[in-house]
């Protein structure tokens, strides 16, 4: 159950509640809604530059996700088997 809450925050957390092409369309929205290039050209550099980022670093987050899943599962363990004692399941 811990995982699939996990799994949930990480989605949340690393898709930014957006649909996959919306990363592009976002500067359109940010240009119509402020009338300014400048404000659209700095959306469209950001999400250009943090999915770069994203797709150099796949390695380095898969690890990052490895580990904390395996401390989640050690976590859940240690609490699992120290209530265990203290309850007859």
């Amino acid at each position: 159950m811990n995982k699939i809450y996990l799994i949930l925050i990480l989605i949340f957390l690393l898709t930014s509640c957006a649909a996959p092409g919306s990363a592009l369309l976002s500067p359109v929205i940010t240009g119509a809604k402020t009338k300014s290039s400048h404000q659209a050209t700095l959306s469209l550099v950001s999400s250009l530059s943090s999915n770069q980022i994203i797709k150099e670093n796949t390695i380095k987050i898969n690890e990052v996700k490895k580990k904390i899943t395996d401390e989640s599962k050690k976590t859940i363990k240690k609490i699992s088997s120290t209530t265990s004692k203290y309850f007859n399941y």
